[in-house]
């Protein structure tokens, strides 16, 4: 049996917190887009290099110009768009996991992140080479 503790802090959970206690579980999350704050966030179990490829890819693919990218130690920002601009941010976590974030227009456009995310999923087991045997960026 239950105590009336036990229940009170199972109601308090359910009702109060939403999903903010769910931050705990983020790093074993993966294939889920996560929101806060207009900003969409996805995490992948694959290496950064493939996760930055098949973004990269993506863009080319739904003819998006990438306006700028920018690379530093295990982290990668793109801004992008035609008109609409947007940025992209790719990241390797501590966890071996690498994160895709992005924020498209002050408020986030939902179906746009989510087709960019979707084409990401399918772009990343496709590797281009180039003529000398190495992977295209």
């Amino acid at each position: 049996m239950y105590t009336i503790k036990q229940i009170l802090l199972s109601i308090f959970m359910i009702f109060f917190s939403g999903c903010s206690f769910l931050f705990l579980a983020s790093p074993i999350i993966t294939g889920i887009v996560m929101w806060k704050q207009g900003e969409a966030k996805k995490h992948y179990i694959e290496d950064y290099q493939i996760v930055c490829r098949a973004t990269k890819r993506t863009l080319k693919d739904m003819k998006i110009d990438i306006i700028r990218s920018n690379s530093y130690n295990y982290e990668t920002v793109i801004l992008a768009g035609n008109g609409n601009r947007f940025k992209i941010k790719i990241y390797k976590n501590q966890d071996s996991y690498t994160s895709v974030s992005m924020r498209i227009n002050a408020f986030g456009d939902k179906q746009l992140a989510e087709l960019i995310y979707s084409n990401i999923d399918n772009n990343m087991n496709l590797i281009e080479y180039e003529t000398n045997g190495k992977p295209v960026d």
